[in-house]
């Protein structure tokens, strides 16, 4: 019987586990503002794409 993969080096393949790092206050204030300034900044974007949506619901859903 082989399995699949049975006959690959596994010495070769990375790691299934990975670690992350500590970061500072600071690093992770700005990560957390641009992460929610990228997150409206779509929003925003999707709402003036949207062909479905009429002018009426997007000037109301912007001003919210």
């Amino acid at each position: 019987i082989k399995y699949a993969g049975a006959d690959t080096d596994t010495s070769m393949v990375s790691p299934p586990h990975s670690f992350c790092r500590q970061i500072s206050r600071e690093e992770f204030e700005q990560q957390r503002v641009s992460g929610s300034q990228g997150a409206i900044v779509e929003l925003l974007e999707n709402i003036i794409q949207d062909k479905g949506m009429s002018i009426k619901d997007k000037k109301k859903k912007l001003k919210q």
